[in-house]
């Protein structure tokens, strides 16, 4: 197999070869992991909103290729609560 590279100067995302291959990860979670580290800091993805824009793959399907990020420790969710207001969120991390 011959694989063509090229030079790109603006609006791309650089993965290690490690995280592309990491054998731990079906090829839906290493896609979805690609995604997400391919947008801005600060952005809004969840399950369902990965799910409506892929929609071969599926709720269920995401769910569990996220859950398995998260058992291979590249995507975490931590619940927050508000000292003052109570109010609840969760911060993800990528």
């Amino acid at each position: 197999m011959r694989i063509h590279h090229t030079c790109h100067a603006d609006n791309f995302t650089v993965l290690a070869n490690g995280t592309i291959r990491d054998r731990r990860l079906s090829f839906t979670a290493r896609g979805i992991l690609a995604h997400l580290l391919s947008l801005p800091d600060g952005a809004r993805e969840d399950v369902r909103t990965l799910a409506d824009r892929n929609p071969g793959v599926g709720r269920r399907g995401v769910s569990k290729a996220v859950q398995g990020l998260e058992d291979a420790g590249y995507y975490i969710r931590r619940t927050i609560r508000g000292p003052e207001t109570g109010r609840v969120w969760t911060e993800t991390f990528v």
